[in-house]
């Protein structure tokens, strides 16, 4: 379990939910409380506990610029239907707290490394291309906080203490930080960042941040957990800026 396991203030980055319009489920839903209004799409964290065999997907995400959200890849394929996730079906809800939210938007499009096949049924990626920008149909940006990159390398980072921020499934209306991610390191051989977060289902895409003369700055996004040897030894592996600032880059400059 997250230690400790709180709630984020004003400094808060963003919140992504993603979800299959077509794998929604009733139970459990609480709109207007828990989550979005009723007139809105929902797309409430529901998971693991629906009576039904359809499946709701629901991750992290953070808002890098007016209208892009970096999150993971893995979130936009649902592996049960071996299938990519349409952009029309996935909302971008920023800033959401207990059924309140600072903007809200559709996806247009999105970005993925180029080792991904959005034609294919296939799930290709590996742990270091696993990020994917969503660009959104609406600026909300201009109305709502983004994130700082750090810019100083993957190489930079290593050895700084990290921090990941995430609605993870044990309080899936609640932004929450992990403060014991301990330091970070970048392996050189996967290209991936490695750390001692607590993370759990929900947090995929999460942001992992470091303080940079006292300012949170994103160093990269959470993929997944890796196990080791040791059963009771995990490591939160995480996708660095460098993997996909070229293309984030590229999305800035249209």
């Amino acid at each position: 379990m997250r230690q400790p396991h709180t709630a984020l203030t004003n400094d808060a980055p963003v919140r992504s939910v993603l979800a299959d319009s077509t794998n929604r489920t009733g139970s459990r839903r609480r709109e207007g409380r828990d989550g979005p209004p009723a007139n809105r799409k929902r797309c409430a964290v529901e998971q693991g506990n629906s009576a039904s065999t359809q499946i709701r997907m629901s991750c992290t995400g953070t808002l890098l610029s007016e209208k892009i959200v970096l999150t993971a890849a893995h979130c936009l394929y649902n592996f049960t239907r071996k299938q990519w996730i349409p952009a029309n079906s996935i909302r971008f809800i920023a800033g959401y707290q207990r059924g309140e939210y600072e903007a809200v938007s559709d996806v247009d499009r999105y970005v993925l490394d180029p080792t991904h096949d959005p034609e294919s049924r296939e799930f290709k990626g590996e742990m270091d291309v696993d990020w994917a920008l969503l660009i959104l149909k609406d600026p909300i940006g201009k109305n709502a906080r983004f994130v700082d990159l750090y810019l100083g390398g993957p190489g930079a980072i290593a050895g700084k203490k990290a921090l990941l921020a995430g609605y993870p499934s044990l309080r899936h209306h609640v932004l929450s930080v992990a403060r014991d991610c301990g330091k970070i390191n970048y392996d050189m051989s996967y290209r991936v960042l490695v750390s001692s977060c607590s993370t759990m289902q929900g947090d995929s895409g999460a942001p992992i941040f470091v303080s940079d003369n006292g300012n949170l700055k994103l160093v990269g996004n959470f993929s997944s957990i890796v196990a080791t040897l040791d059963p009771k030894s995990l490591f939160a592996v995480g996708v660095p800026v460098a993997n996909f600032q070229h293309f984030l880059q590229l999305e800035l400059a249209k």
